[in-house]
């Protein structure tokens, strides 16, 4: 596969388009020059892994006008089957495959994975080595490794590969990046990004075992993460600072349990052009709660996705009151769907799914921080 310069940074595509790293470590996408389906046509989309993420895509794809043709994936087919028995219920085309035979299948337009983290990787490298636009769950992974060949393997693809962080499509967020880059703040010091979730749902998402791909630093702390590195860029150096079990028991599948790891932390992340972020992450909240709050040289922000919480920004030596928006409720798991539905229309995906190089490395620090803590009786 050809290796080319596109504006600065290393293309890892070939003919049809493909990633552009640049030398800052950022990731976009160079068009394709042709869509993958017809204008206005409904597309045929693979869901791998038809658990709760699965199940809430495809009620997601369901909603949209035309709804797409789903083709249900699971390693245990009832699964599958149930959801395709209601989403047909509801006059959805959808019909089962199993997973060895997802690629006997000629007529997909496209691939959305929806499995837990660790089996992400083999899924991920299936579809773009069919060159299928590929929609992921996040996190991309935990680990280095598989991130960065998901990555690569996207730039040898005809495909192109997306990761569906909600956080990105809400306009709090979108508000944030825009108050950064016209320099109002002056340059970030410190940033404190808070994200708490009920959690309880499955037991694989509250272990710390790397094969489940749970933990909270995965399920919860790589939202922050990512907004972190969208935000101030890389990350040099990684430190959990207090990690602890606030909910001893939960009720999961009917049954109350003992949880085995970490319901909660708080994170350092030191970027490399100077900014700290601090990340306050649980699953044991009574409800969701998002923020973010920035302090700068020249004046600071804050903003949540919560409906009813102000944005505001505030410069330093202001003599009028500070400036107040509000934010109406958004679905953002349809705005995921929608970005991707977006993108098969037109070749390529948004900068919205982009994924972004560098979360798993934090991950993994965290996650190792915390097992040694699990085992010496730290995480109290």
């Amino acid at each position: 596969m050809p290796v080319g310069v596109c504006q600065g940074g290393v293309r890892l595509a070939g003919a049809m388009g493909g990633f552009v790293q640049s030398d800052a470590g950022c990731v976009r996408w160079c068009m394709r020059k042709q869509p993958i389906h017809s204008p206005g046509a409904a597309p045929s989309i693979a869901i791998v892994g038809c658990g709760y993420m699965g199940s809430r895509h495809a009620w997601a794809y369901a909603a949209r006008k035309p709804a797409p043709r789903l083709v249900l994936v699971d390693r245990e087919r009832a699964a599958a089957e149930g959801l395709a028995h209601a989403l047909g219920a509801a006059g959805v085309d959808a019909r089962v495959v199993s997973p060895a035979d997802l690629e006997t299948v000629d007529d997909l337009d496209a691939v959305d994975v929806c499995t837990p983290p660790p089996e992400h990787t083999p899924s991920v490298l299936a579809a773009l080595h069919r060159d299928m636009p590929t929609l992921c769950e996040k996190p991309l992974s935990a680990s280095p490794e598989a991130e960065q060949a998901m990555i690569q393997a996207a730039g040898r693809s005809s495909g192109w590969l997306g990761v569906g962080y909600p956080y990105r499509h809400h306009p709090a967020t979108r508000w944030v990046q825009g108050v950064l880059d016209e320099g109002r703040v002056g340059r970030p010091l410190v940033a404190h990004l808070r994200l708490g979730v009920v959690g309880g749902r499955n037991m694989w998402q509250h272990r710390l075992d790397p094969r489940s791909g749970g933990g909270v630093a995965n399920e919860v702390g790589s939202h922050l993460v990512d907004m972190a590195i969208r935000w101030f860029g890389g990350v040099g150096r990684t430190r959990l600072l207090a990690a602890s079990t606030m909910c001893r028991m939960r009720a999961i599948g009917g049954r109350v349990v003992p949880i085995e790891g970490p319901d909660s932390a708080l994170v350092e992340l030191r970027h490399t052009c100077g900014t700290r972020s601090v990340l306050a992450l649980d699953m044991a909240a009574g409800a969701h709660f998002q923020s973010v709050e920035i302090q700068g040289t020249a004046g600071m922000l804050w903003s949540s996705v919560r409906p009813g919480f102000p944005a505001v920004v505030r410069q330093a030596g202001d003599v009028q009151p500070e400036e107040r928006l509000f934010h109406t409720p958004v679905d953002m798991l349809a705005a995921v769907i929608d970005a991707f539905l977006a993108g098969l229309a037109a070749g390529g995906p948004p900068a919205s799914l982009l994924p972004q190089p560098g979360i798993a490395a934090s991950l993994v620090t965290v996650n190792r921080a915390m097992r040694r803590l699990s085992r010496h009786g730290g995480a109290g």
